[in-house]
């Protein structure tokens, strides 16, 4: 099989596998929907959802260096500092967790504090990831 070269049949073969990988996460979606609505069985403890929940992160994963390509254009930006970036994730952990404490105030405290914790963490990751990325990849350039 010969490897193509003309790039809009590239670029319209990607196209279609973003089309059938929408298709096979909204069919996933729809089969966990319905298992939790007709069944009423627990979604989040089944298989299928832990492949949809890894499939997305793969996916989201291989697309940041795209994003970091198309972001690093010469403009700057709030996320050129890492300071800043701490200031963000900390701004959206203090945020989650104080929308779950006001919004269940049954709960103590201890456990809006891990949510603000826990989601600190899941935005800190994915920025500190794309911020060495840049980084790297800027001083690639400059060399």
């Amino acid at each position: 099989m010969k490897k193509m070269k003309d790039e809009r049949l590239i670029l319209q073969t990607l196209k279609n596998i973003r089309i059938a990988y929408i298709v096979l996460m909204l069919g996933v979606l729809f089969i966990l929907v319905k298992q939790f609505t007709v069944d009423g069985i627990n979604v989040f403890a089944t298989p299928l959802f832990f492949v949809m929940v890894v499939s997305n992160s793969v996916l989201a994963v291989m697309n940041m260096g795209v994003s970091i390509d198309y972001a690093s254009t010469g403009k700057k930006s709030y996320l050129d500092s890492y300071r800043n970036i701490i200031w963000i994730c900390a701004a959206v952990g203090v945020a989650f967790m104080a929308l779950y404490w006001f919004l269940s105030p049954e709960r103590v405290i201890w456990e809006a504090l891990l949510s603000g914790v826990v989601f600190f963490v899941c935005f800190l990751i994915p920025f500190s990831i794309g911020y060495r990325m840049k980084k790297k990849r800027s001083q690639h350039i400059d060399d």
